[in-house]
């Protein structure tokens, strides 16, 4: 029986099927990572959705990615940026004095940046690359996963965040808990997590085109072992159902010239030939005026939630 990660209940729907096959090959070609050891025994991989927050996860469990395969990751020097969107958000939000906690921090770009005599912060990684390098710059990083630092930390903290971390773990029931556990009550807790109802995300092909890397690359990448879950406003915004928050916002972010070039491309994809027609005419950006739902958010979503 299958058991919605977030409830615990069987309330959940099988949606799609998807062949190990092509994961195996896709991430063999795009990035050079053989992945075939997470699925030697699973032919198909399932998505289904939790009819309770409509969060969509992966099954099995089991083919999350480990360190090994986040450091040859981390080898590609697009995988770890050293500002996003969401720690902009996050650094006019945190204002007050307290003790910050960054949940998979990589190499402590954001606490960095947050670092100030008014504000106390540690983080939590595992990736031993990333960990030696926030220890370089005389950061607070520790090699623990959040569950055993909730053990000795209860109410330890006033700010708890989580950047891009979600959609990569399994046991996200498990995570959360104790993310609340360390928080103290009236604390805020940060949230980020690709956007999955971003056009690319939602548009499938039959297969993984090995060739288009710009548009496969973030395809595969929203496929295990790297992520293990499917986030979107609807699922953010169902958490306080299960868990003592109070939402207080949900940021979006707008859409930038990468992203905006990625749209234009699936969108006359879709378009069979009269998308042809548009790129042999260069006007394509006439796609904005007919699509403007699709051109509004790139790939972010942050929410925000008070503890109570």
């Amino acid at each position: 029986m299958v058991l919605s990660p977030i409830t615990g209940k069987a309330n959940v729907l099988l949606e799609e099927k998807k062949s190990t096959k092509e994961i195996i090959a896709g991430y063999k070609q795009a990035f050079n990572i053989d992945t075939s050891d997470y699925f030697n025994t699973t032919p198909f991989i399932e998505v289904y959705r939790c009819l309770d927050t409509d969060y969509r996860f992966y099954y099995p469990f089991h083919i999350a990615g480990n360190g090994s395969f986040y450091d040859q990751l981390q080898k590609q020097p697009w995988y770890y940026s050293e500002w996003k969107w969401e720690y902009q958000i996050a650094l006019e939000t945190f204002r007050s004095a307290g003790r910050l906690l960054e949940i998979g921090c990589g190499n402590g770009s954001f606490l960095k940046k947050m670092q100030t005599n008014a504000i106390h912060c540690i983080g939590l990684e595992l990736s031993e690359d990333a960990i030696s390098a926030g220890k370089n710059q005389g950061l607070d990083i520790r090699k623990e996963l959040i569950e055993q630092h909730a053990e000795k930390n209860e109410e330890t903290y006033d700010y708890v965040c989580a950047f891009q971390l979600l959609e990569h773990i399994s046991a996200v029931h498990s995570l959360l808990e104790a993310s609340l556990k360390v928080l103290k009550k009236g604390g805020l807790i940060l949230v980020a997590v690709p956007n999955n109802d971003a056009l690319f995300f939602k548009y499938k092909r039959n297969k993984i085109n090995h060739l288009d890397h710009l548009y496969q690359a973030t395809r595969l990448l929203n496929l295990p072992p790297h992520h293990m879950g499917l986030w979107n406003r609807k699922s953010l915004e169902s958490l306080p159902k299960v868990y003592p928050l109070r939402l207080e916002n949900i940021f979006t972010e707008p859409m930038n010239e990468h992203r905006k070039l990625l749209n234009q491309s699936i969108l006359t994809d879709r378009m069979g030939i009269a998308g042809k027609v548009l790129n042999k005419t260069g006007a394509t950006v006439l796609l904005e005026s007919f699509f403007k739902e699709d051109f509004k958010y790139a790939d972010t979503i942050m929410a925000i939630y008070t503890k109570l």
